[in-house]
């Protein structure tokens, strides 16, 4: 089995779809840094599984899809698939490949599959179990996780040895199994205690099955004459149904007359509306066309303004050329005597010309020769300057060169101070950002320990609701079954009062007591008090005693019996309570009396009255006389105690409704104030975890900046280092000009002396040649006053010409530009009168088109009239028809009401006794009913009470569900002996196992690590040997030269290389199909790389490896080489190239004799 492909789609940092194609042996993955070479290996640990954020190293899980760059939109989901080739059958699935796909949508649902079919994300972690492949195996070790199979605890180590040893499948199965051992323990509880309540309730239900049994024979004898007499009444009601549709026919036929007028008025309407439209659409067209002609009269009187205006402009700029002509004739006539003069001026110059001439070329040639002696002067001062500036040149260079290197120097000594207090700034930065994160660490642990606490409390609430809600049902539920015991009992005391109201002494003996007549203490049954059960054995022994009055004397009771009399309403029996003997008798275990709690004033009575009476199970004895037989039995007087019994448990009801009431607004309220307060922790629990998300980022961020300026710290002292040793060699070079001055120096007075030599000859040279100039000059300024004179002469009489021909031609253009103002004018005068005409042409159109407006207008409003007479018409008509709809809706009220009565009776017929009124139509409309006989039924079935009629099937279903609750837990039992068997097989084979796989993982381990580190040794402990389910392992590592060391006490590329010993260990114990290996050759130096890759290759036989490197030497054993680009930044892309292929394509193409 080895990993055949990886497609790649929208993950991370792959936009575009890729493959890519591996094979058994070894592959390498490389790029530069940042490229996406570790999302490779992040889509593969995800696709199988991987749910850890920080493992996948982002913010949260939708942040695998790849979210787009400048020039990309995101994508909406992420997909990678992996084909396995499985031809060993190592997977537990018959087919040669097998392919494992996940997918996540922005919607945050996601979707895995097998082979392309739907399945679950455990599917996929169980088909992995025991390979060493999975989000918690040993065969992917990402980017820097190398040492995490050191750095984990002793217990976090044991379970890469489980996952070698295969054993993670039994510990899988073994929490399976505990957890339907916990479901198995809480079943047969639930159960245990679901039978106990059914026997209870089989008992209760025993007792209710015979009476409703004996209830159903009474219901079926009534439901005959009831049927029957429902079937009369529905009779009666479809009869008076059918009189009252007649009555309606006469109206029906009137309505529609009245509506067929109304019909013909409204399209008449309609049509007077489409005409009256169509006029008003021709009206709207008519005022359109008036407001254009206004406007068109408007423009043309506004352009007839604008043409006057145009002319009094045109007539004004031919006033203007007029003038300017005569203007120009004048100038022309005054400059020809100018010109004249001029020519005369200039003929009078000529004569002084030669004599000027002659002096100027004398004095010329004197001044030459001073000059030529001046300028050998300068030549000798200039090469002495030439000299002075070379060596002043040197002097100004190497000043500037000290001034450069003294500035460099104050700049190193200012870089210096900068340096050190950036370095003093980093590094106080980077304790501030330590503290910093410090406390955002801390903060976090304390968002997360406020989270769970605010969940928990959560749940708590939410807990509280479900008992609130289970609460609220359970006092809805009691607050129906009171409210219908109390309807029960109500329509109980109903009926028994119907009952007593028909016996004289019940009627007689309440008036008494309602009188509260001193001296009478009310009936018997009311001064003593018994078990209900008993109530047959208490009237048996008191018989009509039981009912009557109480009295202290014959007065009293005779009284009461002549006030009876008077109001002329009941009769009443008196017992007279000082004619009583007193009574003492000798009670035995039997005795009535024992039964009995007496009012203090009946205590005698009952001592005399059942002193010698006793009863046993369901008979009563006396001196001479027995009474028994069926304890259930209806009393045909039995309201005497029922009617009291019956108000106090109404009044009990009563009471407990209200009760519940409150209780249930109560409860209401609570619940509202929980869902307040759960909403209100989610809301906080929401916020938190926004915070602790900010938070993490911040931590992140922090963590980023410490590293920027532990960056900065190093690269400013290597800075300073620089620094210092620019300033040695700037105070070097800076003493080294400094002699090179002073040399030049002493050259450069040397210089000057000579120079302050040579200028004292030029100054007395150059005054001569001053004298010599200033004659030059006087007669080259005579020379010159004399040509210029004669110039401007010229020039005058050149401009006056050229201003008299420029008159002429002006002449012309004055003259061509009044026969254009003159056209002009004309041409608006033509114009304005063709506007004239076209305004008196409008005119006429505008008082046309307001004669057919002001026309159009009457017939609009002549069609408006005719509209309303016709809509007054209407209305007068549909009032009409309102009064007769009324009539109509009266009778079909009556009849709706006679059909709804039927209706009713046919519900009542059909819900009552569960037949339909057309199928007994015919069998009960002509039964005889015996009214007495029904009356007769009813009072007894009421007064058999409330009676549970589906107790018969309650019973038998309660006794079939005992039953298979039994069975239920006997299953159930034998299901727990049967776990507990499971479980200490699974410990039993789980502890071999692991051991067998301990034992060789440190055998092997040992000699690779010996391997590695060329010598040393390491070795690995079990912590708690007795206790190979639970123990941990813990590693002992001693390189060459070193102590026994614990681990956490080794160098980086120690803590690597023992790494890897422990990870091919576990290659050779168990083998897993690939490794993937992200830069764990990172830390290692040449030659431990160099043991690393042979490792490698040894392996490469049995595991396929895929490794992410930068290391040349782990390049060169790879058989492919897949690189990662980021061409377009933010997107990776994947190239490969297959070095085996490579090499033999290379030999082939040498010539022959190459080597």
């Amino acid at each position: 089995m080895y990993l055949k492909s990886v497609e790649i789609y929208g993950f991370k940092s792959f936009a575009n779809k890729v493959r890519l194609d591996l094979n058994p042996g070894i592959t390498a993955i490389v790029g530069p840094n940042g490229c996406g070479k570790s999302n490779v290996v992040d889509s593969i640990k995800w696709s199988i599984g991987e749910m850890s954020r920080r493992a996948l190293r982002m913010p949260s899980m939708l942040d695998v899809i790849f979210a787009g760059t400048t020039k990309r939109q995101p994508l909406n989901m992420a997909e990678v698939t992996l084909t396995f080739d499985n031809q060993e059958r190592k997977l537990n699935f018959d087919f040669n490949e097998v392919s494992v796909t996940r997918k996540i949508y922005r919607s945050e649902e996601s979707e895995y599959f097998i082979n392309k079919t739907p399945c679950r994300l455990k599917d996929i972690r169980d088909m992995f179990l025991d390979t060493g492949i999975g989000s918690d195996g040993y065969a992917i070790i990402s980017q820097g996780e190398i040492e995490a199979l050191l750095s984990s605890d002793a217990l976090g180590r044991r379970e890469f040895f489980e996952e070698v040893a295969g054993v993670s499948k039994y510990k899988s199965k073994r929490e399976e199994s505990l957890k339907k051992l916990e479901k198995v323990d809480a079943d047969l509880a639930v159960l245990e205690n679901s039978l106990q309540i059914i026997d209870e309730q089989i008992k209760k239900l025993d007792a209710e099955a015979k009476k409703a049994k004996l209830q159903q024979k009474y219901r079926e004898e009534l439901r005959e004459a009831e049927i029957s007499l429902i079937v009369k009444e529905i009779s009666s009601h479809l009869a008076e149904t059918d009189k009252k549709k007649a009555e309606l026919s006469p109206l029906l036929e009137e309505i529609n007359q009245i509506n067929s007028a109304v019909t013909a008025q409204e399209a008449e309407y309609a049509a007077l509306n489409i005409e009256l439209t169509e006029k008003n659409e021709e009206e709207k067209n008519l005022l359109e066309k008036i407001s254009s002609v206004k406007f068109s009269l408007s423009s043309l009187e506004h352009r007839i303004i604008n043409g006057k205006n145009m002319i009094e402009e045109k007539l004004k700029q031919r006033e203007d050329i007029n003038k300017q002509e005569e203007k120009n004739a004048q100038f022309e006539i005054s400059m020809l005597p100018q010109i004249e003069n001029l020519r005369l001026k200039l003929a009078e110059l000529g004569s002084s010309n030669e004599k000027l001439a002659l002096e100027y070329e004398e004095a010329k040639n004197q001044y030459m020769l001073l000059e030529n002696s001046l300028k050998e002067s300068e030549i000798n001062s200039e090469r002495y300057e030439k000299d002075t500036f070379s060596v002043m040149e040197q002097e100004s260079k190497i000043s500037s060169l000290l001034s450069a290197l003294e500035a460099s120097l104050s700049h190193y000594n200012g870089e210096e101070s900068s340096l050190e207090r950036d370095l003093k700034e980093t590094l106080l930065k980077k304790e501030e950002i330590s503290a910093q994160l410090s406390s955002e660490k801390e903060k976090n642990n304390s968002l997360i320990e406020t989270i769970s606490s605010q969940e928990s409390l959560r749940s708590e609430k939410i807990s509280a609701k479900e008992n609130l809600l289970a609460l609220k049902k359970e006092k809805e539920e009691n607050n129906l079954r009171l409210t219908a015991l109390s309807a029960s009992l109500k329509s109980s005391l109903q009926a028994s009062m119907s009952q007593a109201e028909k016996d004289v002494y019940w009627i007689g003996a309440n008036v008494i007591i309602s009188e509260k007549v001193p001296g009478v203490y009310g009936t018997l049954r009311q001064m003593i008090e018994f078990p209900k059960d008993k109530t047959p054995i208490i009237e048996d022994a008191l018989g009509k005693f039981l009912d009557s009055l109480v009295a202290d004397n014959e007065e009293a009771a005779r009284k009461c019996a002549e006030k009876l009399k008077f109001i002329g309403k009941g009769r009443a029996r008196f017992i007279i309570l000082d004619k009583v003997p007193q009574s003492n008798p000798q009670l035995s275990f039997d005795s009535v009396l024992n039964i009995i709690k007496p009012h203090e004033k009946a205590a005698n009575l009952l001592n005399y009255l059942l002193g010698g009476i006793s009863y046993k199970e369901d008979s009563v004895s006396g001196p001479f006389w027995i009474c028994g037989g069926a304890m259930e039995i209806n009393q045909n007087e039995n309201y005497w105690g029922q009617v009291d019994d019956l108000k106090k448990k109404i009044e009990e009801c009563t009471l407990e409704i209200e009760k519940n009431s409150s209780d249930y607004a109560l409860i209401n309220s609570q619940i509202e104030e929980t869902e307040k307060e759960i909403n209100s922790l989610s809301e906080n629990i929401s916020s938190l975890k926004a915070q602790k998300a900010a938070l993490e980022n911040s931590i992140s961020s922090r963590e980023e900046d410490l590293s920027v300026y532990e960056k900065a710290a190093e690269k400013i002292t290597a800075q300073k280092n620089e620094n210092e040793a620019r300033k040695k060699s700037a105070l070097e070079k800076i003493e080294t000009h400094k002699n090179e001055l002073n040399n030049l120096k002493e050259k450069s007075e040397a210089l000057k002396k000579s120079v302050q030599e040579v200028k004292n000859l030029k100054e007395n040279l150059s005054k001569d040649l001053l004298s010599a100039n200033e004659k030059v000059l006087n007669a080259k300024n005579a020379y010159e006053g004399y040509i210029n004179a004669k110039k401007d002469l010229e020039d005058k009489i050149s401009s006056l010409e050229l201003s008299k021909a420029r008159l002429e031609s002006d002449k012309n253009s004055l003259s061509e530009k009044k026969k254009s103002l003159e056209t002009e004018i004309e041409s608006i005068k033509k114009q304005i009168e063709e506007f004239n005409e076209k305004v008196l042409e409008e005119r006429n159109n505008l008082k046309e088109a307001e004669i057919a407006q002001n026309i159009l207008a009457e017939k609009i409003l002549e069609l408006k009239n005719s509209m309303e007479r016709l809509s007054h018409s209407i209305r007068e008509h549909k009032q009409a028809i309102n009064d007769l709809s009324e009539k109509k809706q009266a009778i079909e009220l009556e009849i709706n009401t006679f059909v709804t009565r039927a209706e009713d009776s046919e519900k009542k017929l059909e819900n009552d006794w569960n037949v339909k009124y057309a199928d007994v139509k015919e069998a009960y409309s002509q039964a005889e009913i015996d009214m007495e006989r029904v009356l007769f039924l009813r009072k007894r079935i009421e007064n058999m009470g409330p009676v549970n009629m589906t107790a018969p099937e309650e019973y038998d279903a309660l006794v079939n569900r005992h039953n298979s609750m039994r069975s239920q837990i006997e299953d159930l039992n034998k299901a727990k002996s049967d776990l507990r068997s499971a479980i200490q097989r699974i410990n039993e084979t789980t502890r071999e196992n692991f051991k067998k796989t301990f034992d060789k993982v440190q055998e092997y381990f040992k000699n690779i690590y010996s391997v590695l580190f060329n010598g040393g040794e390491a070795n690995l402990i079990l912590t708690d040997p007795d206790n190979l389910l639970e123990t941990g392992v813990e590693i002992m590592a001693h390189p060459p030269g070193k102590k026994l060391i614990n681990i956490s006490q080794l160098s980086g590329g120690e803590k690597s290389l023992t790494a890897l010993a422990l990870l091919f260990s576990f290659f050779k114990v168990n083998p897993s199909p690939f490794c993937i290996m992200d830069e764990v050759d990172a830390a290692l130096d040449e030659g431990n790389v160099e043991r690393f890759a042979r490792m490698i290759k040894e392996f490469s036989s049995d595991t396929q490896f895929i490794i992410i490197t930068h290391n040349k030497r782990t390049m060169e054993i790879a058989d492919v080489m897949y690189g990662v680009t980021m061409e377009e930044l933010g997107v990776s892309k994947i190239i490969s190239v297959d070095l085996k292929k490579a090499v033999d394509l290379t030999t082939s193409k040498q010539p022959a004799g190459a080597v």
